[in-house]
């Protein structure tokens, strides 16, 4: 005799299934050939024997849970199941990199007093209807452009 019940697809359309209903149809032939080979393995044993093995089951995974569980909430390091390890940099990075040079060696005072020169005269586009038509195609060819050029002002200036 079958543990589960035997589900037919419903032959009425326009309803739709639910993930739930239509995983329980597909997974239940499976669940009933187990449950059958399960049936068919324990058929000589007695119902004693079965009571106490669930029992024994019951008792040495509860066991263990709660072992687990009162270990993880002790101060012990030792014996605690969780280890947390450090993470540990590889050998390769460990080693002294070539450092790169600071910024403000890398641009000039010229080359910033230039940026500078194009900053101002981008916002003095902006001023008037024609220069803000300049601007705009400026701005859209070079997306990125006046970020960039605030961004080194930044870091020139914390240097």
């Amino acid at each position: 005799m079958p543990q589960f019940k035997s589900h037919k697809i419903p032959t009425d359309t326009g309803k739709q299934f639910s993930l739930v209903a239509t995983l329980s149809i597909i997974c239940n032939p499976y669940l009933q050939s187990c449950s059958q080979w399960f049936q068919d393995k324990t058929k000589g044993l007695s119902k004693n024997f079965k009571w106490f093995f669930l029992g024994l089951f019951v008792l040495l995974s509860g066991g263990y849970s709660f072992y687990v569980l009162k270990s993880s909430f002790s101060n012990d390091v030792a014996r605690s199941p969780f280890k947390v390890t450090a993470i540990q940099k590889p050998f390769f990075l460990k080693q002294k990199a070539m450092e790169s040079p600071p910024f403000y060696d890398c641009i000039s005072k010229e080359e910033f007093a230039r940026i500078h020169q194009f900053k101002q005269y981008m916002d003095s586009l902006k001023q008037n209807e024609s220069g803000r038509i300049k601007y705009d195609l400026i701005v859209a060819s070079r997306p990125g452009l006046m970020d960039s050029i605030l961004w080194i002002e930044k870091i020139h200036t914390s240097h």
